[in-house]
């Protein structure tokens, strides 16, 4: 889909849309990827992101049932969540910004 003129919008994977090492996506002190979490949330620069939101990931445990959800609380933390893919959720498509 063109979206504002642009056709690279992609679903993030689990460590683009924060930390955690229950994902094996760092932790605070060293995420495994520059992440939505830390770069927007924490520093401040976007506004709210509340709710939850599929990430492009499935749980490898179990890949056939399970993919990684982000939860982001509203002016808080957010969470990484192994969910059955049944649960209806949202998205937040992204695009890779570069100079």
């Amino acid at each position: 889909a063109v979206i504002d003129g642009y056709s690279d919008w992609y679903l993030p994977a689990v460590c683009e849309m924060g930390y955690g090492t229950q994902a094996g996506c760092g932790d605070a002190g060293s995420p495994a990827l520059a992440n939505m979490r830390a770069n927007l949330l924490e520093s401040g620069n976007v506004g709210n992101l509340a709710g939850s939101y599929w990430t492009s990931t499935q749980v490898a445990a179990d890949p056939a049932v399970s993919a990684w959800s982000s939860y982001y609380e509203s002016g808080g933390p957010s969470i990484l969540i192994d969910d059955p893919k049944g649960f209806p959720m949202g998205v937040r498509c992204v695009r890779a910004l570069t100079p």
